[in-house]
């Protein structure tokens, strides 16, 4: 509910923006073609400017729960403010300029790269860490928090060392549950 308000305010003040500018303007023009002498000819041949549709970079950043964000990034020709920030009602506004518009999505859920290669498994450190991969050698993708090895089940410990694969969202969440008994 509150993304969608804050979708919506920040809608309705690009389109003030937008009419404010458009005013200001078409007031310029306004009164500086009343203060130039024209000729009779000159009236005739005035030329009205007319915009047409703005062609943007979109930014769609996706934050998965592991911490892992990916962004894409699409070219789109805005034909009508409306169906652009319809077509985008679900994501949350960042920020925007002229030439790019930044979008967040939060997705409950652990990252595909995570559901793919992501392991647990424990730093030299004694730090819970996510990995690509098998913890030996491999890109680290996010730690957690010390673990108190004095207290942590020999079990877990060996688990740990050898990479406890993440098969899905549940059980990310139920090892970092476990492993926070052990918190240092």
């Amino acid at each position: 509910m509150q993304k969608q308000l804050i979708n919506r305010s920040s809608l309705v003040l690009f389109i003030c923006f937008t009419l404010i500018g458009g005013l200001y303007v078409l007031g310029f023009q306004f009164i500086e073609g009343a203060n130039a002498k024209k000729s009779s000819e000159n009236l005739s041949e005035e030329v009205f400017q007319i915009t047409g549709p703005k062609t943007i970079n979109v930014h769609l950043r996706t934050a998965y729960l592991d911490g892992e964000i990916i962004e894409e990034v699409v070219q789109e020709t805005i034909w009508a403010m409306e169906d652009f920030w319809a077509s985008y009602d679900d994501w949350q506004l960042i920020d925007q300029n002229e030439e790019q518009v930044i979008f967040q999505k939060e997705v409950p859920s652990i990252s595909p790269l995570s559901k793919a290669n992501g392991y647990f498994g424990i730093s030299s450190e004694n730090i819970l860490t996510m990995y690509d991969g098998k913890p030996s050698g491999k890109r680290e993708i996010k730690k957690f928090f010390q673990l108190d090895l004095k207290k942590l089940e020999a079990n877990y410990e060996e688990a740990l060392s050898k990479g406890i694969d993440i098969k899905s969202t549940d059980h990310y969440q139920d090892v970092l549950n476990k492993m926070s008994n052990y918190e240092k």
